[in-house]
């Protein structure tokens, strides 16, 4: 794909040990309890766990106002999603040797929405009306949304951080379980 580049591929059984690392590493530090969660947990997270599957960078600068782990969408111009079940998901603003950059695929943290109560493992993951957030797709949504990824951890408001662990698959229109959808769309 014109303008994205994938960086490192690993051997499989390589990969298959990272995996397996980078979720008990991910998973120890969401069980910490300190002062200054967020940014202690994004660093070790950083530090101690490799990512399970290589990132996808967008050719695209991140918008001047986001941070790591903020959700982008793009129409004319890449901006911090403000807006729920936006169809024009982009990616997450991602730290890249101390530069920020936008993922477009792979494995990344992203900020939830702090008034959603539960994002369990698996859930289908779209933008909130927070600013640069993500909430889980409901199945009262009346057509298929634009989805940013699927998550890989649970998470619940209680939770000492605002991050969950999420595989990017931006773009895709899926079909949520439970949901009845109109024939026309």
């Amino acid at each position: 794909m014109p303008g994205m580049m994938i960086l490192k591929s690993r051997n499989r059984l390589v990969l298959a040990v990272l995996i397996i690392l980078s979720a008990f590493s991910f998973s120890s530090a969401l069980a910490q309890d300190n002062s200054s969660h967020t940014d202690s947990l994004l660093a070790e997270y950083k530090e101690n766990s490799q990512p399970l599957w290589d990132l996808v960078y967008s050719e695209f600068k991140p918008p001047e106002n986001s941070a790591e782990g903020m959700v982008v969408s793009r129409k004319s111009k890449v901006f911090v999603s403000r807006d729920p079940y936006d169809p024009y998901v982009y990616g997450v603003v991602v730290d890249s040797c101390g530069n920020l950059r936008i993922a477009v695929g792979g494995e990344v943290v992203v900020l939830a929405d702090l008034a959603t109560d539960t994002i369990n493992q698996g859930d289908w993951l779209v933008t909130s009306g927070a600013y640069g957030t993500v909430m889980p797709a409901m199945p009262d949504f009346p057509y298929h949304p634009t989805v940013l990824g699927a998550a890989l951890n649970r998470w619940t408001s209680e939770d000492s951080t605002q991050l969950i662990k999420v595989l990017l698959t931006p773009g895709e229109k899926v079909s949520i379980p439970r949901a009845v959808y109109p024939e026309n769309r």
